[in-house]
């Protein structure tokens, strides 16, 4: 792909709103099939953004993250505060009987019961 071609053709998609590639093909003087071409590989870059089947327009922008709020708890002190209230959970509830630790069976008993047989 010549890098001055698709340079103009990022420039026109970004100068309006949407853009096909019929509209690339008569401002640019190329084949219909070179503008798809073009705005194939601009979209799949993400120099421009596909809209549609056909159609794309400039590309999109994000803050990669949201400006925090003035009187939100920063994350390192949101994580704090949430291992402190896991230790207290702990901390207050025993483990129920159900769910204590039992040593596993050896090697012997899990292949005899894996195979359907009844251990000894």
């Amino acid at each position: 792909m010549t890098t001055n071609l698709s340079e103009a053709v990022a420039g026109l998609v970004a100068s309006r709103a949407e853009t096909r590639a019929a509209d690339v093909a008569s401002e640019l003087g190329i084949s219909e099939a070179s503008a798809r071409t073009y705005l194939s590989r601009l979209a799949d870059a993400r120099s421009i953004a596909r809209l549609g089947r056909g159609t794309y327009g400039p590309a999109q922008t994000q803050r990669v993250s949201p400006e925090p709020e003035a009187d939100a708890p920063s994350p390192a002190a949101a994580s704090e505060r949430n291992s402190e209230d896991s230790e207290v959970r702990q901390a207050e509830s025993p483990r129920p009987a159900h769910l204590a630790l039992v040593p596993s069976a050896d090697s012997e008993t899990q292949q005899a019961h894996a195979a359907g047989a009844t251990p000894p």
